[in-house]
């Protein structure tokens, strides 16, 4: 039986000076779009990677009406509910808020902003104390918490561009429509922001409880978590760890300590899920996707077509605004445009991240980069 990721079986990359070898099947699915002009990268849109040197900070705030470009709206009231954290006691939603932004800042990413205290953030901060050789409990002394920022350093304005307007475009519905765009952007703008802020939708509606997003237009002020500003440096990754169990990818230096962290979906079936090691063969920033009806054989709208339909790129392409590719045939990671489901559903057997952690993570690799995975 042939294993990997239905999206991904049969994965090509024609990213310029990528070479792929020859153990990998011939059939072209994905591609990387041309690289901009470094001149234009000042345009960049939120979660689209920009190929060659770029900062996180480059995903939202590298343009016009970027955070702290205005005053703060007032801070919304929240619940007082409040969760405990041993060694710390009773920590509030904008505290953990806090904490959230701060991993995030230091590349061990609780997953999707949300102010509450998870098991994706336990895994982070266990993450975090083993990179600082500490026992990974998943709890946290109050000394620790400090490290991580204030509720005032976690959050900051964000102004409302003309140009995220213009970003949006129509949700298509079938496999079709999608070839027919010019580019798989956001459909609402409660979308765009949330993936530029790497967080979930309904953090932004808490921390704007009176905004309108179906009427939100250009100037208007919105409170956003700011996990780019004072973002620690990108490392380059000796190799990768991926925790099965876990559902977790580690990127670590060459005596093992962990550098990056972040939450994945696998295989939802057990038997696709890769075992011992394997390595990066191919890299591609903002990629574009073949559909190919065959692979797709348990779908209805697959019996529709007869041939293959190049899908186009951006946010919400099947594999997202990053691809890095593996030596195991039909096998990467790669971004999604369902990041909150992130950890939550199982794959077809590639391994999903959100589209900001597959941006950083693409920028660690190179070609040839180890890959271990862990039960």
């Amino acid at each position: 039986m042939r294993l990997g990721c239905t999206v991904c079986l049969g994965l090509t990359l024609l990213a310029p000076g990528v070479v792929v070898p020859a153990a990998l099947p011939a059939e072209p699915v994905v591609s990387a779009v041309p690289v901009p002009p470094a001149a234009e990268r000042a345009s960049v849109r939120p979660g689209v990677v920009p190929p060659g040197p770029v900062t996180p900070a480059d995903l939202a705030r590298g343009r016009a009406g970027s955070a702290g470009t205005a005053a703060a709206p007032a801070a919304p009231a929240v619940p007082a509910a409040a969760t405990t954290i041993t060694g710390i006691g009773k920590v509030s939603f904008r505290q953990i808020l806090a904490l959230q932004v701060g991993l995030d800042r230091l590349h061990f990413s609780p997953g999707c902003l949300d102010g509450k205290l998870g098991g994706q953030t336990r895994l982070a901060i266990q993450a975090w104390q083993l990179a600082h050789d500490q026992s990974p409990t998943g709890e946290l002394a109050a000394a620790d918490l400090a490290q991580f920022g204030t509720p005032e350093d976690a959050v900051a304005p964000y102004t409302v561009t003309a140009a995220d307007l213009a970003e949006l475009v129509p949700a298509p519905k079938t496999w079709k429509e999608k070839s027919e765009m010019a580019r798989l952007g956001h459909n609402t703008i409660l979308e765009l922001i949330s993936e530029a802020f790497h967080c979930k939708e309904d953090l932004l509606r808490r921390l704007n409880p009176d905004v309108d997003w179906s009427a939100v237009k250009a100037g208007a002020v919105l409170t956003v978590p700011d996990p780019q500003a004072g973002a620690a440096p990108l490392p380059m990754a000796a190799w990768l760890q991926v925790n099965l169990e876990e559902k977790t990818i580690r990127a670590c230096d060459s005596r093992g300590r962990i550098l990056a962290h972040f939450p994945c979906s696998i295989a939802r079936k057990a038997e696709k899920r890769p075992s011992g090691e394997a390595k990066v063969v191919a890299i591609a920033p903002n990629p574009t996707y073949t559909y190919d009806p065959a692979l797709f054989a348990d779908e209805e709208e697959s019996k529709l077509y007869k041939g293959k339909m190049m899908i186009p790129a951006g946010p919400n392409n099947p594999v997202g605004v990053a691809w890095i590719g593996l030596d195991l045939p039909g096998y990467g990671m790669h971004g999604t445009p369902k990041p909150e489901d992130i950890g939550k559903t199982g794959s077809h057997g590639c391994f999903r991240l959100a589209n900001w952690n597959a941006a950083k993570l693409l920028q660690m690799v190179t070609l040839g980069t180890p890959v271990k995975f862990a039960p």
